[in-house]
């Protein structure tokens, strides 16, 4: 029975801890989630969805996680991110790397754009990866953002790899490396 017992409590163990590590691409919107991988850290995600109804306000229109209430197309573009950034993180560029082991915040964010029910004039944020932080300027604060948008005719755009690697191109310079 202690056997018994001691074995359930591993796999417990090992379950609760496998919630905190990447396990794979997710399938569906319900299986994004934060985790952590080769050092990089996923810690949210945020869906900006514009109606042309009201004005967005930052932050209380702001949907705070991976679906919620989020529109469904916002949610599958948001997959498609999550996926490329899973990809990302698996094998994060040499130059990324140096980045964090100089100092820069291992931290990511997801960021989904929706504009399908925005008006036709609201302008569009592209799809990018970049660095926020508070204040001035601080790559060892912050967040990488990995920003996704739904254009106003539904296509999903998320970030490409050659925006991907000028960004971490142009922080080495800054950063002198």
């Amino acid at each position: 029975m202690k056997a018994i017992a001691i074995a359930l409590s591993l796999l417990f163990a090992a379950a609760v801890h496998a919630e905190e590590i990447y396990t794979g691409p997710a399938h569906t919107p319900e299986e994004m989630k934060t985790y952590d991988l080769n050092g990089f850290s996923l810690s949210g995600s945020e869906y900006w969805v514009f109606l042309a109804s009201k004005e967005f306000m930052y932050p209380d229109d702001v949907i705070w996680d991976f679906t919620g209430a989020a529109p469904k197309i916002a949610q599958d573009c948001a997959l498609l991110a999550y996926n490329k950034l899973n990809l990302f993180l698996q094998n994060p560029p040499v130059g990324f790397v140096e980045l964090k082991d100089k100092g820069a915040t291992p931290n990511f964010y997801l960021w989904t754009n929706d504009y399908t029910q925005a008006a036709a004039t609201q302008t569009e944020r592209p799809a990018k990866f970049w660095h926020w932080n508070r204040g001035d300027k601080n790559y060892a604060q912050g967040f990488w953002k990995w920003e996704s948008t739904v254009t106003h005719d539904g296509t999903c755009t998320i970030p490409q790899d050659e925006q991907i690697e000028e960004m971490i191109n142009t922080i080495r310079i800054k950063m002198g490396l």
